[in-house]
């Protein structure tokens, strides 16, 4: 499974990156929208894992954005904003699942599994 991972703290970017190839995931990383909306142009993923807060804009509008062009990738916010108010924003606009900074690896590991997973009942390797 490929991942678009859309995060501008390069650190961050890559444990991510890393943590989710010890798991059998292929990614690529962004750390502005300007750069997912190129990578998103390029290629298919499978899932994108989304940062809110970005330099050049935010991921909710990216994602409003993705939607409207009928882009139904399945997208797991990951985002140090959590309120309530936050969350709901996220789902109203289409994401798929809404994990909040700090996060275990693991967690982003089981939900991006949850969301990968074919709807046959089949669980995703």
């Amino acid at each position: 499974m490929h991942i678009l991972i859309l995060e501008d703290n390069t650190l961050v970017a890559s444990g991510i990156q890393t943590g989710l190839e010890l798991h059998g995931f292929t990614s690529d990383t962004a750390a502005s929208v300007a750069q997912a909306r190129a990578h998103m142009a390029r290629r298919g993923f499978d899932a994108c894992v989304l940062d809110l807060g970005l330099p050049d804009g935010d991921g909710i509008d990216l994602l409003r954005h993705w939607r409207a062009q009928g882009r139904d990738v399945p997208v797991l916010i990951l985002t140090a904003r959590g309120t309530i108010e936050d969350k709901m924003a996220g789902f109203q606009t289409g994401t798929d699942d809404y994990l909040t900074k700090p996060f275990d690896l693991q967690e982003l590991v089981m939900r991006l599994r949850a969301l990968l997973r074919p709807r046959a009942g089949v669980p995703a390797i």
